[in-house]
């Protein structure tokens, strides 16, 4: 048909018998919308298990499979704490070159999505699927997901490009930095906030530790203050 590739299709009335309630963030900027909503993920099972990689392919990456210490981590969530999956989850990032609601206010839903891409978020789909060859129970597994209704024209590409770009960028997270909630620290924390210590060589003023528990914390201490004092 002339176009770089075929669009995906999706009628969630007529495919799963009800249409999907959303929330509209945005309504019309600068040539996109924006969608709040949450996916039953037998539903995004069932779209990614039809259209495979098609629907990553404005993704950075395909399927990693399961090699991996998060995708494991995924797939462990949805096979032994489905009912948390929604909490630890970060959730998708989709597009749309045409999105068709149902109803008004708080009762407005997606019934079809024209042109759907997932450009962030492929290791959960595929997850989804890949977990017990798409036999695991999701009944209690939900996916937050944004929704991005991008119109035809030349922004397009460019808008979807990066789109797919910041959704997957981040400030890297190390190791460490999950341990920061761990009791342990939130008590040295606390000590390091109320304990004062006692002047030094004859001095009477009294000084406190910083305990950094979480990295950046100091700086940001600094930067919140109001003099250099």
């Amino acid at each position: 048909s002339g176009r770089s590739r075929e669009s995906i299709s999706v009628n969630f009335q007529e495919r799963f018998g009800n249409s999907i309630p959303c929330l509209q963030a945005i309504s019309e900027q600068e040539g996109y919308r924006a969608f709040l909503t949450l996916l039953p993920g037998e539903v995004l099972r069932d779209i990614y298990g039809e259209f495979g990689p098609r629907l990553l392919e404005r993704n950075v990456r395909s399927f990693l499979q399961v090699n991996g210490k998060v995708n494991r981590g995924i797939r462990d969530t949805i096979s032994e704490e489905p009912e948390r999956f929604l909490a630890y989850n970060n959730g998708i990032t989709m597009t749309a070159e045409m999105v068709h609601l149902v109803g008004e206010g708080a009762t407005t839903s997606i019934s079809q999505l024209d042109g759907l891409q997932i450009v962030n978020g492929g290791q959960t789909t595929a997850s989804l699927l890949a977990t017990n060859r798409g036999r695991a129970d999701l009944s209690q597994v939900y996916i937050a997901a944004k929704l991005i209704e991008i119109q035809t024209g030349d922004i397009q590409d460019d808008l979807v490009r990066n789109v797919s770009r910041f959704s997957n960028s981040q400030n890297k997270v190390q190791e460490a930095d999950f341990s920061a909630n761990d009791p342990y620290h939130v008590s040295l924390e606390v000590l390091s906030r109320t304990t004062w210590a006692p002047g030094v060589d004859g001095s009477q003023r009294q000084t406190r530790w910083f305990y950094e528990r979480a990295r950046g914390q100091y700086r940001d201490a600094l930067a919140s203050e109001m003099t250099p004092a």
